[in-house]
């Protein structure tokens, strides 16, 4: 019976339950109160705007759940094989995918036409997010190159490897994973995969 007593992470990973399902424009206060197991004086103890709520919502059930900045920092510092790279890239990019998939109770397609919705949303509400999002992008993407030399100095790839060229293409088949699920409507997302098979084909 809602107006129990409840804490703010309960609140608020109801209330980003309700943004995953529905887009952000079109959310209500009352809709995130409905869906949820608390009274309007709860939720507004701790957000009384719709944004406030959204970005509360975001960071308990989805940012404060994600590898934190500290982690890639130290895993970005020490030498990588190219394998490690890859696989450590993948499931940095797709950890929105599987919290989204145990939240919402979906496919990884569907996790990943949602994560592509709240990033439209976020870019609005949290432009901070978009910020750090863009700085984790731009340090993979400099450890990459890194990468992606080493491997060629070590004749794991070709030596007329094009690594900038290559490195272009690995950022794009992570997108296009997203943009083809959103398009195809795929059950599936398998950026390791995806990623893997760019590196065969140099090779």
């Amino acid at each position: 019976m809602p107006g129990r007593k409840v804490n703010k992470e309960t609140i608020f990973r109801s209330a980003f339950k309700t943004f995953l399902n529905a887009d952000y424009g079109t959310v209500s206060i009352q809709d995130i109160e409905d869906n949820g197991d608390f009274t309007r004086g709860a939720l507004f103890y701790y957000a009384k705007t719709k944004p406030d709520i959204f970005r509360l919502a975001m960071e308990v059930g989805l940012f404060d759940r994600m590898r934190n900045e500290a982690e890639l920092d130290t895993f970005v510092s020490q030498p990588k094989t190219l394998a490690e790279f890859i696989t450590f890239y993948a499931e940095w990019l797709e950890q929105p995918i599987k919290i989204i998939m145990e939240a919402k109770e979906c496919s990884q397609g569907e996790a990943a036409r949602v994560f592509l919705h709240l990033l439209s949303s976020t870019k609005e509400v949290m432009p901070e997010f978009t910020a750090y999002f863009k700085a984790s992008n731009e340090k993979l993407r400099s450890v990459l190159l890194g990468v992606l030399e080493q491997a060629r100095n070590q004749r794991k790839l070709p030596v007329d490897t094009n690594i900038n060229q290559l490195a272009d293409e690995i950022y794009l088949t992570t997108w296009g994973c997203y943009v083809d699920a959103v398009f195809t409507r795929s059950r599936n997302f398998d950026l390791l995969r995806g990623l893997q098979g760019i590196i065969d084909r140099y090779k």
